[in-house]
């Protein structure tokens, strides 16, 4: 049984679903998805209201509370419109970063306009030859005379056609490193990277850094600790993720519902069919055990279980589930399902996205695997 929300939990959840409802413009969003635009007017309302960067400190503008209420308006977000929802999620992509190393003058700077919606960023982690593992790092930043200078590639870079600075993941003589960039910086090429299949209104690019110089000042955390911030931001980005994830399956589901409550075949409506019946509590098994797997590891994560094994199974079988969700959803809507003004269709391509991003299936089951195994050494077993 999912894990019962307190009060707090609850206002969260309902204060944004009922933000989407009300701003979530069915007729706009579907034009905002067809040209691939980002949703300007919503996010800026969405900041007004708090729901921009619900974790981050209060005296940085943010909310103060957990990830798992950053999940659950991930959720009610995605729930009415995957595409915009993510896209208001992304806006404060990687503020985690400066949130865990920044300095007092870093998050004045970064972390408070993030959260006040004035600004964008974008985490420039990957490599165009490594996919979605980090390292080797072959981007490069060099001290010279108190200046950070970068050379290197980064590819798939969220926000990126559109944020203000980017936290660089670079190597650097005391390891990996992590170095603020602004957006205008002499020297960084940064090229939109078109349109996508799904997640159409989040604008990513690639950047080419050419000689970049940054401050000393702009180094985020101590040298040498860069690869450990991203890890643990990206045990938070999953917990988000799977959010978003369940949003998309409840969201494919409610459509469903309806459809199946209204079309009629053979004089009778199609949710009297048995198969059609059973399709449909086979999509809600998958929804209610993702839904209790995510709420329990944003939970134990708040609880200071950061474990990043619970956030990988978190993200990995929310993401399952909605893709599974949404395809059916698809096959149940038959033709209509395949048009672009039936909605789901562009459900199950935000779900396929999600499933690709930050990480692939086969790392987040490698975490899974390592934790497993490591038990078992432990205990043992052979």
């Amino acid at each position: 049984m999912t894990l019962e929300l307190n009060r707090s939990q609850k206002l969260i959840q309902k204060a944004a679903w009922e933000f989407a409802r009300g701003e979530f413009d069915r007729d706009d969003l579907l034009e905002l998805e067809k040209t691939g635009k980002f949703p300007k007017k919503i996010w800026k309302k969405a900041a007004d209201l708090g729901f921009i960067g619900l974790h981050f400190e209060e005296k940085f503008s943010g909310g103060g509370l957990g990830i798992f209420d950053t999940l659950l308006t991930a959720e009610a977000f995605c729930r009415k419109d995957s595409s915009c929802g993510m896209a208001i999620m992304f806006s404060g992509f990687t503020g985690e970063l400066i949130m865990a190393a920044g300095t007092p003058d870093q998050k004045k700077q970064y972390l408070e306009p993030l959260a006040l919606g004035k600004s964008l960023c974008g985490g420039a982690f990957f490599e165009p030859e490594s996919g979605y593992e980090l390292s080797p790092i072959r981007t490069h930043a060099v001290h010279e005379m108190g200046t950070w200078v970068i050379t290197g590639k980064k590819t798939r870079v969220v926000n990126g056609a559109g944020a203000d600075f980017f936290p660089v993941l670079c190597e650097t003589k005391e390891g990996p490193g992590l170095i603020l960039v602004e957006k205008n910086a002499p020297g960084l090429i940064i090229t939109p990277m078109g349109r996508k299949l799904g997640n159409t209104m989040t604008p990513w690019a690639d950047l080419e850094f050419d000689g970049v110089k940054a401050d000393s000042n702009q180094i985020l955390g101590p040298p040498g600790k860069g690869l450990e911030l991203v890890k643990d931001f990206l045990a938070q980005a999953r917990l988000i993720n799977a959010g978003m994830a369940l949003g998309i399956a409840q969201g494919a589901m409610d459509r469903t519902l309806s459809h199946a409550k209204t079309r009629e075949q053979f004089g009778r409506k199609i949710a009297t069919f048995q198969h059609l019946r059973h399709k449909i509590a086979d999509m809600a098994l998958k929804i209610e055990l993702a839904r209790g797997i995510a709420y329990g590891a944003a939970q134990a994560y708040d609880n200071k279980n950061k474990a990043q094994v619970l956030s990988a199974m978190a993200m990995e079988y929310a993401c399952e589930a909605a893709e599974a969700v949404a395809d059916e959803a698809v096959q149940i809507h038959g033709g209509y399902g395949y048009m672009r003004e039936g909605e789901v269709e562009h459900f199950y391509r935000d779900a396929k996205f999600l499933r690709l991003f930050c990480s692939n299936s086969r790392l987040r089951k490698d975490i899974i695997a390592d934790d497993t195994l490591g038990h078992l050494k432990s205990a043992n077993i052979k």
